[in-house]
Order: structure tokens, then C-alpha cells, then sequence
């Protein structure tokens, strides 16, 4: 099966590949020096903006991953297949984790604020990719990330992720992030069943739509 998925990459992927990877650091290089100021944490912390824009790419692929209709793929026949959005979302979250590691690695962010950010925003956006069309699955990412943003930039804190602050109730922000993530993934697992249409694409199978099983 890798052997074929591998063959299913290089002949079919190497073009949006690079369509993503560029798209991706020129994201970077455009929202670089902008922040998004979180007051009450630690005497304020800074996320710079870029973090929050690849957070949206992933939302926005995760969404995207089984929503309840055909979305035309890149492929030589034009047929639709749910193996295609899954390799964009993988593209997205790997491409995102590789930034989050690097500018972690040097410094750049806070260790507990953003993984905790990240979960929850991904978890919201697995849960209205299962729930609704892709057409709309990013308008309830959407809105959470635009209610988090205001009540991070104007409540002055207390906010969502620290939930009183650290250490004090750090445990509870974590337990809270992975909930919000492990309910979208339950619900991924149990409505859409990725794994049926993916293995039928990696044998050549049936093209199945991504609102069949």
C-alpha cells in the first residue's frame, strides 16, 4: 500500500505540491512582522500573526476533509476522490507543524499558549467539516476564531486558554484543548470513515465521492 500511495503522489501531486508549498511561505514572508497582542497572560504575550494564518490554512483543509459534497480534484480524468482532500489536509498540517516547530525551537512563541490554540481551532474545524458542506464548513472556524481573537483582545484577562492563568489551572486549559480535538476526531472517525475511501483510492478503486463511505 505505501508503495502505491507513493506512485499515487509522484504521479498526480507534484504540481498542487508545489502550489502549496509556495503559497505557504509566501504567506509567511507577506504576515511576518504583524502580532496578535493576548493581554493577561504573563504580562502579555505575542503571537506573531503568521502562526494564526497557517492555523487557519489547516482549519480551513480539516473542514474541507469530509465535507457532504463532490469537489472537482486535480487529476487526469477529472473524477472525484476523497484521497485528494486528504493529501491537501496532510500537506497543510505538516507544513503548519514544521513552522510551529521551527519558531519554537527558536523562541519565538509561547511553549503552552499556541499548542492549546491550535488544538481547539482544529478540533472546531474537523467537527463542522463532518457536520456541514464545504461550501459553509469554514464559517463556524471562522466565527470561533474571530470570538476567541475579540475576547483575547478586549475581556483583559482570564482568557479561554489559560483559564485563570499558569501553572494555576494549566492542566484544566490542556484537558480543555484536547477535548475540543478529540471530539472533532471521534466524530471524523465514526461519520466519515476516511480510511474506506483512501484505501480505494491507493488500489485504484472506485472513485468515491467525498459524501460516500
Amino acid at each position: 500500500m505505501i508503495a502505491d500511495g507513493w506512485r499515487y503522489v509522484r504521479a498526480h501531486r507534484l504540481t498542487v505540491t508545489w502550489m502549496w508549498v509556495a503559497a505557504l511561505l509566501f504567506s509567511q514572508y507577506l504576515t511576518a512582522d504583524r502580532v496578535l497582542a493576548i493581554p493577561g497572560i504573563d504580562a502579555g504575550v505575542h503571537i506573531p500573526f503568521r502562526f494564526v494564518l497557517v492555523g487557519i490554512m489547516a482549519m480551513v483543509a480539516l473542514g474541507a476533509c469530509d465535507a457532504r459534497v463532490a469537489e472537482p480534484q486535480w487529476n487526469d480524468t477529472g473524477a472525484v476522490s476523497r484521497w485528494n482532500t486528504n493529501y491537501i489536509v496532510f500537506l497543510t498540517i505538516a507544513g503548519s507543524s514544521l513552522i510551529f516547530v521551527v519558531e519554537i525551537v527558536a523562541g519565538q512563541s509561547d511553549p503552552q499558549v499556541f499548542p492549546r490554540l491550535y488544538l481547539t481551532l482544529c478540533g472546531v474545524g474537523i467537527i463542522a467539516g463532518a457536520l456541514v458542506r464545504f461550501a459553509v464548513a469554514w464559517v463556524p472556524v471562522l466565527v470561533a476564531l474571530l470570538a476567541l481573537t475579540f475576547f483575547t483582545s478586549f475581556n483583559g484577562g482570564g482568557q479561554w486558554w489559560n483559564l485563570g492563568g499558569p501553572p494555576v489551572n494549566n492542566a484544566l486549559s490542556w484537558a480543555f484543548a484536547f477535548a475540543v480535538w478529540g471530539l472533532g476526531l471521534a466524530l471524523w472517525l465514526l461519520v466519515r470513515r476516511p480510511w474506506v475511501s483512501t484505501a480505494d483510492a491507493l488500489r485504484g478503486g472506485r472513485q468515491g465521492s467525498i459524501g460516500g463511505a
